[in-house]
């Protein structure tokens, strides 16, 4: 992104990561926002069917008073209905400055057995969301707002000053639960979340890539969390116009 400029950035829908054969599918995401620019970057989820090994990295560039809202979420799913684990999945994030210096790096790395398991480290949760806001000190939104815009959604979240001044970092787990027994082929889990289908007064149309209103595909709760209230909330505390409506 040039500097000075201000995108929003999703995904027609999500991304389905089919079974892998000797090597993991992969994703690599860069992203480098110019000098006070704003980016919005909100994809659909992963969805990672039975026997699926993925390796997706994300490594975001900050210029000189750049803010950014970039997430990444994951969730399995069988077709089947007969909770078959993915194989792996490993992902990277990467937040340095535009000298290259590492503001912040993260790796997580589980098996589908040990999603799945009863022990997993997800406990009973079976989806997962990320989203960092970074920026200056002074743009940042309240962290109280965020975590209680997460809390609203039902999810367990958790926020987090990130490393070196980078921003905050939030951490979701939304809940799952199963279709009617009843349900035939494409019954398994159905990920909901509550409200996820209610359109916000003020919205941006159709963000994520479905019309406010829509009834959510089978997976649409793996998105874990109300984006669009996270960021107003973050707008607010943003420097300049609205990205979505000047952009």
């Amino acid at each position: 992104m040039g500097p000075g400029s201000a995108a929003h950035v999703t995904t027609q829908a999500a991304t389905v990561v089919h079974r892998s054969a000797d090597q993991p599918a992969r994703q690599d995401t860069r992203i480098r926002v110019g000098a006070d620019a704003f980016l919005h970057c909100v994809p659909d989820p992963l969805i990672l069917f039975p026997g699926a090994a993925l390796s997706a990295s994300t490594r975001i560039t900050l210029e000189p008073g750049a803010r950014a809202v970039v997430s990444e979420s994951i969730a399995c799913h069988d077709p089947e209905g007969r909770d078959r684990p993915f194989e792996l999945v490993e992902l990277t994030l990467c937040i340095e400055t535009a000298a290259g210096a590492v503001l912040v790096r993260e790796r997580a790395r589980i098996t589908g057995a040990a999603f799945q398991d009863p022990a997993s480290p997800l406990g009973p949760w079976r989806a997962y969301g990320a989203l960092v806001i970074l920026g200056p000190a002074p743009c940042l939104p309240d962290p109280g707002d965020v975590q209680a815009a997460a809390d609203r959604t039902g999810c367990r979240a958790g926020l987090s000053p990130l490393p070196n001044a980078a921003g905050l970092g939030l951490r979701l787990l939304p809940r799952a639960r199963r279709r009617d027994p009843g349900g035939g082929a494409g019954s398994g889990r159905r990920l909901r979340l509550r409200g996820a289908d209610r359109p916000r007064a003020g919205a941006p149309p159709q963000i994520g890539g479905r019309r406010p209103g829509t009834p959510p595909p089978i997976w649409a709760g793996c998105r874990c969390f109300h984006l669009e209230e996270i960021y107003f909330l973050w707008k607010k505390c943003a420097e300049g116009d609205d990205p979505v409506r000047d952009g």
